[in-house]
């Protein structure tokens, strides 16, 4: 991550394109603390809320292979 000014600038060197998710591959990981759920939030300086969604996060990156049937590299 790199910070010019007001600008935030991103690399990445990894790429994954994911495909065909398995639900019972899902539910496993979330029994097993291996796919954990994040409430994300902020407030702003003007008080007003702001809900950035409610995304789901694995613990290591290597689950990813349990949880797509179709995995291409692209990068």
């Amino acid at each position: 991550m790199r910070t010019t000014s007001d600008k935030t600038h991103y690399r990445y060197d990894e790429l994954i394109y994911c495909e065909r998710p398995s639900i019972e591959s899902f539910v496993s990981l979330v029994e097993a603390r291996g796919l954990v759920f994040e409430f994300m939030m902020s407030e702003e300086n003007n008080g007003s809320i702001r809900n950035h969604g409610y995304p789901w996060r694995l613990n290591n990156e290597e689950l990813l292979t349990d949880l797509f049937a179709m995995k291409v590299q692209l990068r």
